[in-house]
């Protein structure tokens, strides 16, 4: 009886610390581009094209990240290293500071095109509300089974992106005005304390 072919190698967890920065500034470019690259080709702009959405656009990418995409950066890096509270958190918030660190050229862009100007104490309050539900996905992420964290990873781009699609099919198809249901993503929740 002939072996099948070995299973690939799981990536390293250095590897991850390599490609998660590089995931985030691809992740936020891609968020930038439409006012940075499309917008000044266009005779009608819409509404998320135009140079003054540069700044929600950001902060929305990295609400985004932080809520339904880092917490399970482990998991889809293929890293094992979980099951102890104090190296996990302490990685955790290691990673944080890189993550925000790496934003702030971003956040600096995005706001000179939107000729905004910089509010350091709604900023900060936007990130909070974009790091507190990143944590604490991250952290019950960190003490599950794999199976268990499907369920985890659904609830985290529930929280984020469900509101918002509602809130939009309500007043699409129906008319109504649900606009109360997009307090509960925290992605328009950073949007609207950032930039409103």
């Amino acid at each position: 009886m002939t072996a099948g072919p070995a299973p690939a190698p799981a990536p390293s967890p250095a590897a991850s610390w390599v490609l998660l920065p590089l995931a985030w500034c691809v992740w936020l470019l891609a968020f930038l581009v439409p006012s940075l690259l499309i917008a000044p080709h266009l005779e009608t702009l819409r509404p998320w094209l135009a140079a003054d959405s540069a700044p929600g656009a950001v902060v929305g990418a990295v609400a985004l990240f932080l809520t339904a995409i880092w917490p399970f950066w482990p998991a889809l890096a293929g890293s094992a290293a979980r099951g102890r509270v104090a190296p996990w958190v302490g990685s955790s918030f290691l990673e944080l500071a890189m993550l925000l660190a790496l934003a702030a050229p971003f956040v600096v862009v995005a706001w000179s095109v939107g000729g905004q100007l910089f509010d350091v104490g709604r900023l900060a309050l936007a990130a909070a509300m974009a790091v507190i539900p990143g944590l604490v996905f991250r952290v019950a992420a960190g003490f599950l089974q794999p199976r268990r964290i499907r369920w985890v990873v659904l609830a985290a781009m529930l929280l984020a992106v469900a509101p918002l699609l509602v809130a939009y099919a309500a007043r699409e198809t129906l008319g109504a005005d649900w606009s109360w249901m997009l307090k509960i993503s925290p992605v328009y929740a950073a949007m609207t304390s950032a930039t409103m």
